[in-house]
């Protein structure tokens, strides 16, 4: 990967990471935010502190 196309990727994950998204946490209810917790690299779902992502997940 060239150092240009390797900037750009970082831009877009941290422009991503700004805008950010919200959300509610399907098994227990509590308020999720992509800027604070972490994203399911499989499903792309936030993930809740209790574990839960999105129910078709196939695992973390």
């Amino acid at each position: 990967m060239s150092k240009q196309n390797f900037i750009k990727d970082e831009e877009e994950k941290m422009s991503s990471r700004i805008s950010g998204r919200t959300a509610f946490c399907r098994e227990c209810g509590q308020s999720l935010d992509s800027n604070i917790d972490p994203v399911c690299e499989v499903c792309g779902w936030i993930i809740c502190s209790c574990g839960a992502c999105s129910p078709d997940c196939t695992g973390e």
